[in-house]
């Protein structure tokens, strides 16, 4: 009968033990889980926004979210434009500006849209913008706006205090920091 109760005893330390193990092991987990979310909530807090800003045009504020950036011709010289909306731009509108940049031209994408043109070396060259019907082409105003390429991305900034002597009344604040599509590269079907 003693070593009946020794095994039944040992037995149940062999119990106590998994189940303390067990316990320790749920506790850790939890702990690992908690740390690793915390750390991603960091990354992602520090991820830059792609676009942000504002354009207000003919007495109506637009808020921008997104941002696409690409290489282009304009007025025979190669340049950067950066274009700004509050919504997905179609891939199929990057390929038709960049057509319409060589001649001159330029390109709805869709309103409201804040198109900026740059010179490579990032020197702002002018602004295009349509919103609530209105639509200006190449204009430069008191705009002022700059940008740097570092690793495929560009990042800058460019404004313009409220313009009030011409027929539509225009403004913009905004900052982006976004992937370059190269010359020869396609553009995915949205941005």
């Amino acid at each position: 009968a003693v070593a009946f109760e020794n095994n039944f005893t040992n037995a149940w330390h062999v119990v106590g033990s998994l189940l303390k193990w067990l316990l320790m092991a749920k506790k850790y987990i939890c702990l690992l889980a908690a740390v690793s979310g915390i750390g991603a909530a960091t990354v992602m807090a520090q991820e830059p926004k792609p676009a942000e800003g504002t354009l207000t045009l003919d007495k109506k504020s637009y808020q921008f979210t997104r941002a696409v950036a690409f290489e282009t011709t304009i007025d025979n010289e190669d340049g950067v434009a950066v274009v700004l909306s509050s919504k997905a731009i179609p891939g199929e509108k990057i390929k038709e500006a960049r057509e319409n940049d060589k001649e001159g031209g330029d390109t709805n994408f869709g309103p409201p849209f804040l198109k900026l043109l740059f010179k490579k070396t990032g020197e702002f060259k002018y602004f295009s913008a349509a919103a609530g019907g209105t639509t200006l082409g190449r204009h430069s105003g008191a705009a002022k706006g700059e940008f740097k390429e570092q690793n495929g991305r560009v990042t800058g900034k460019a404004s313009q205090p409220m313009e009030t002597e011409g027929m539509f009344p225009t403004g913009f604040d905004v900052r982006f920091d976004v992937a370059l599509l190269k010359a020869g590269d396609s553009p995915p079907p949205t941005v």
